[in-house]
């Protein structure tokens, strides 16, 4: 967590980030609630911006058995007090990509396509406190490749 302070209007926003474990629910699950009831102390008077790599897919009831299926899950326990998902709260649109990992449509090997749509591994999370204006994932990529399995994601916002 880092603290930081706009120099203009003195307003305070705290910053957490994660990277979750790919494999492992039961780590995955613990992560989310310490998170969530950690940021929620912070989020009832400042604002406050999450980011992270979930390593977790939509639920897919087709797809039992995989440890990595459970993002609605996730994102229902890390949703359950003051922390919203940038991408829903955003007043004006989404920008970019409809997925952040760097897979093609036919190859579940990264770095090689635009993703599967609908796959989000990575998520901004956000306060009340904060507005989010865009949610955009950036495709730039460096020689024709992209520089993660992950594309990155932005935001506009402002601090209430």
């Amino acid at each position: 967590m880092v603290q930081l302070k706009d120099l203009k209007t003195d307003k305070i926003i705290h910053v957490f980030n994660t990277h979750m474990p790919l494999s492992n629910i039961e780590k995955r699950e613990a992560n989310a609630h310490i998170i969530a009831d950690i940021i929620e102390t912070y989020a009832m008077q400042t604002a406050v911006i999450f980011t992270g790599d979930l390593n977790t897919f939509p639920t897919r009831l087709d797809l039992t058995g995989f440890p990595f299926y459970d993002g609605d899950y996730i994102h229902r326990i890390l949703s359950k007090g003051s922390l919203k998902n940038s991408r829903e709260r955003s007043l004006l649109c989404h920008f970019g990509s409809i997925s952040t990992f760097t897979n093609s449509s036919t190859d579940v090997m990264p770095f090689q396509g635009t993703g599967t749509p609908g796959i989000f591994l990575g998520y901004i999370y956000v306060s009340k406190k904060v507005t989010v204006l865009t949610h955009a994932v950036e495709q730039g990529t460096v020689d024709g490749h992209f520089p993660s399995d992950h594309m990155p994601i932005l935001i506009d916002f402002l601090i209430n």
